[in-house]
């Protein structure tokens, strides 16, 4: 019997942040958690789709804001932070 698996939605408040100084320089988007979706699914093409369609209704930086909102999938908790892994230049 296959274990079934808890899929979470939650959404950042992100801020473009400045990675580092090579290639001519360059940013990531990275937050802090504002909320964690009641939601729990069971399949992750679901939780992708309404991760998806999150981002795309509310998940752009605009001309006049600094900030954004992204939504993001996690299997079970879901961080405090986003990404949950900050990127290095590779």
């Amino acid at each position: 019997m296959a274990v079934k698996k808890f899929w979470k939605l939650a959404v950042y408040r992100t801020d473009r942040l400045f990675g580092g100084h090579e290639e001519g320089g360059w940013y990531y988007d990275a937050g802090d958690r504002i909320k964690e979706g009641k939601l729990i699914f069971t399949d992750i093409n679901k939780a992708h789709k309404a991760c998806h369609l999150f981002n795309k209704l509310y998940g752009s930086f605009s001309n006049s804001a600094e900030y954004g909102l992204r939504c993001a999938v996690y299997y079970r908790g879901t961080p405090e932070f986003y990404p949950k892994h900050i990127p290095i230049y590779s």
